[in-house]
């Protein structure tokens, strides 16, 4: 039979003995205090059989930025999405003054602006894409608050809603 002959073959130690063993550890707790912590949020221990895996020791920790957690990153979003939602209820507003009376009197003005917010968050997506989104909601956030300002703004106690001077505002005609 023939065997793999090595040129300078690596000699194999005897290994570490338990006495070393049990220095290695006794070192590490006592400088365990003294070792930085990583902020990012610590896992669940995983199972030993993933434990005792020689390949799973190398571990990528990554440090997070605090600042983009909730610094400048969520604020130009916001005001984004603000703004395409203010977009949105004026672009209601205007495509309502458009419409038949019978579809922008009374009560049922409000049903016509929430099927008009939801043609633009859904048809309106295949134009405008992912704004539109955000537009249709703004749109339907503006819509309710006008009804409940119209419709229950009287009837809560200790509140500034009185009435519906906003949709009179917006669907006023203009006066020659």
């Amino acid at each position: 039979m023939s065997s793999l002959m090595l040129i300078n073959p690596r000699k194999r130690g005897a290994g570490r003995s338990a006495a070393q063993k049990a220095a290695t550890r006794r070192m590490l707790a006592a400088n365990k205090s003294k070792r930085r912590s990583n902020p990012s949020p610590r896992k669940a221990k995983r199972s030993s059989a993933r434990r005792r895996n020689p390949s799973a020791l190398h571990r990528i920790r990554r440090r997070r930025n605090p600042i983009a957690l909730g610094g400048m990153g969520g604020i130009t979003g916001m005001l984004k999405n603000g703004a395409l939602g203010a977009g949105g209820a004026i672009a209601v507003n205007v495509v309502t003054n458009y419409l038949p009376a019978f579809a922008t009197t009374g009560k049922m003005v409000y049903v016509t602006r929430t099927v008009l917010a939801l043609a633009l968050g859904t048809v309106g997506k295949k134009v405008l894409g992912n704004s539109a989104r955000a537009m249709a909601e703004g749109a339907l956030v503006v819509n309710f608050h006008d009804a409940i300002n119209t419709i229950a703004g009287t009837m809560l106690p200790g509140s500034q809603l009185h009435g519906n001077a906003m949709c009179e505002i917006v669907n006023a005609t203009p006066r020659s």
